[in-house]
C-alpha cells in the first residue's frame, strides 16, 4: 500500500482536505480488496483516489432529463419547480422580519394569503412534508383519544412508514371503522364516542380497492363529524388546487373543494400535482390551525426559507392565473401534436434504431394508481437495452428512460425547453 502522503502527491489541484479524504478511503478500499484475495495495483489505487477526488469537488444532487414515463418521479424529486423562484435564495433575506415596522415578522404571513384566497378556508400552516402534517394534526387536536379512520384506509407510503405508525406516534389511539373493502357513513356514527377525538380519512396513494366496494362521500363524513361535534381531517395527499379535468385529469379532489365540503382540516403534499416544493400543507378552521401552530412539533417541522420562496412562487402563479409559470401544468397542458413532433424530431435524428410509440405517462408520487395521461415515447432498439439505459445515467446530464418490452422508451412528454440537444447529444454517444 502506498504512504497516504505519497498518495495525496499524486492528486494535483485537489483542495488539502480532499486529497487526503480521497487518498485515505483510496487505501483502505484497496486494503479490503488485498484481505478477500484481489489483485490490487498501485494504479488501481491512484485512480480510485482521483475518482473519489472528483466525487467529492462535485454537486452530488444534479440536474437529469426526466424521460422516464413517470411524471412526478419521487426519485427525481417530484415536481419540477420554476426556475425563477427566489431571486434571493442565495442571499439575505426578509423571512421572518417586518420591512414596515423592523421587528420580527410571521415567516408563512404571504402563503397564508395566497392559501385563503385559493381555498376558502380560515386559516393555514404549512411544515415539511405531508406525513408530518399529520403527525402534528393528530398530536395537536387529538393526543390521547381515538382517531377512527376505515379499515380501507389504513396505508402504506414509500420507506414502509404506515399510517397506523403515525397515530401512533401522535399520542392518539386508533379505532378502526368499516371493512377492506366497505365502509360507510353509519359506521363512523356509531364509532364516535366520549374518548373520539377526531375523524380522519386518507388517500389510499398508491393502490385502488375496486368491485365490491363502497364508501361513503366527502359530505357524508363531514356531516356526521358535524352532528358529533369532532374534527373532521382529511389527508388527501396530491395537493391539487384546481380542477385539472382540462389537463386530462377529471374527478380529483383539491383543496378548495374540500374546505367546500365541511372538512375541518385539509392536508396535502405541495411536491405532487400542487407543482411546488416538498411541503405538508394544512387548511381549515381557524381555531385547529391555531392548535396545530402552538403544538412543540409545529417548530420541529418548520419550514426553511427555500421552500417558502418556492411554495409563494407557485402559489401566487395560482392566484394571479399564470398558470403557464407552474412547470408541471405546462407539462401536463402540452397537446399531444407537440409531443408527437417532439419524438418524430428526435426518432428522425437517431436513424434507423430508433422509432415513435404511443404510450401513457404516469402521474406518480403515490397520485392515484390508474390516473395516466396519454404520451408519445421515442422506442430504441438495442442489443442491450440494460447497457444502453445504464449508458444514458453516465452522461452529462443523466437522461433517465425506462426498459419496456426489451426497448428502450423515452418519454417525450416531460422534456423541458432546451433538452432536445442535449438528449440527441446523450443518445449519439450512447449509441
Amino acid at each position: 500500500m502506498p504512504r497516504v502522503d505519497d498518495l495525496i502527491a499524486r492528486l494535483d489541484g485537489a483542495p488539502p482536505a480532499v486529497a487526503r479524504a480521497a487518498a485515505r478511503n483510496a487505501i483502505e478500499r484497496g486494503r479490503s480488496e488485498l484481505q478477500r484475495g484481489c489483485e490490487v495495483t498501485l494504479q488501481q489505487i491512484v485512480a480510485q483516489a482521483q475518482k473519489e477526488a472528483g466525487e467529492l469537488l462535485e454537486d452530488r444532487v444534479q440536474r437529469v432529463i426526466n424521460m422516464s414515463g413517470t411524471i412526478l418521479h419521487t426519485g427525481l424529486g417530484r415536481a419540477p419547480l420554476p426556475l425563477d423562484f427566489g431571486r434571493t435564495q442565495g442571499e439575505y433575506a426578509a423571512l421572518e422580519f417586518s420591512l414596515e415596522t423592523g421587528e420580527r415578522g410571521d415567516r408563512q404571513a404571504w402563503v397564508r394569503e395566497h392559501l385563503i384566497a385559493l381555498t376558502g378556508a380560515e386559516d393555514s400552516l404549512v411544515v415539511n412534508n405531508c406525513a408530518g402534517a399529520v403527525l402534528l394534526a393528530l398530536a395537536a387536536i387529538s393526543a390521547g383519544k381515538e382517531v377512527i379512520l376505515s379499515r380501507g384506509e389504513m396505508v402504506e407510503i414509500g420507506g414502509s412508514f404506515r399510517v397506523p405508525e403515525i397515530i401512533a406516534q401522535s399520542g392518539c389511539r386508533l379505532k378502526e371503522v368499516g371493512t377492506t373493502n366497505k365502509t360507510r357513513a353509519s359506521d363512523y356514527s356509531r364509532a364516535v364516542g366520549k374518548e373520539t377525538g377526531a375523524i380522519l380519512r386518507c388517500h389510499t396513494s398508491n393502490y385502488k380497492i375496486v368491485g365490491f366496494t363502497e364508501t361513503p362521500s366527502v359530505g357524508q363524513i363531514a356531516a356526521v363529524a358535524k352532528e358529533k361535534g369532532v374534527p373532521f381531517i382529511f389527508d388527501f395527499g396530491t395537493g391539487c388546487m384546481i380542477d385539472l379535468a382540462p389537463f386530462g385529469l377529471p374527478g380529483l379532489d383539491s383543496f378548495p373543494g374540500l374546505v367546500s365540503q365541511g372538512v375541518d382540516l385539509v392536508l396535502g403534499s405541495g411536491d405532487k400535482l400542487l407543482g411546488g416544493p416538498q411541503a405538508g400543507i394544512i387548511v381549515g378552521r381557524k381555531e385547529l390551525i391555531a392548535a396545530c401552530a402552538a403544538h412543540p412539533l409545529a417548530r420541529a417541522l418548520r419550514v426553511d426559507k427555500l421552500t417558502l420562496a418556492a411554495l409563494e412562487a407557485v402559489l401566487r402563479a395560482y392566484r394571479t392565473g399564470q398558470l403557464d409559470k407552474i412547470p408541471l401544468l405546462r407539462i401536463l397542458g402540452t397537446p399531444l401534436p407537440e409531443i408527437r413532433r417532439r419524438a418524430r424530431a428526435l426518432a428522425k435524428a437517431l436513424g434507423a434504431k430508433a422509432s415513435v410509440v404511443e404510450s401513457e405517462s404516469e402521474l406518480g408520487a403515490g397520485c392515484s394508481p390508474d390516473l395516466k395521461v396519454p404520451t408519445y415515447c421515442v422506442a430504441i432498439k438495442s442489443d442491450s437495452p440494460t447497457k444502453l439505459y445504464q449508458a444514458l445515467l453516465k452522461v452529462d446530464p443523466p437522461v433517465i428512460g425506462r426498459i419496456e418490452k426489451g426497448l428502450l422508451l423515452l418519454d417525450c412528454r416531460t422534456i423541458q425547453q432546451g433538452d432536445f440537444r442535449p438528449v440527441k447529444s446523450a443518445l449519439e454517444k450512447a449509441l
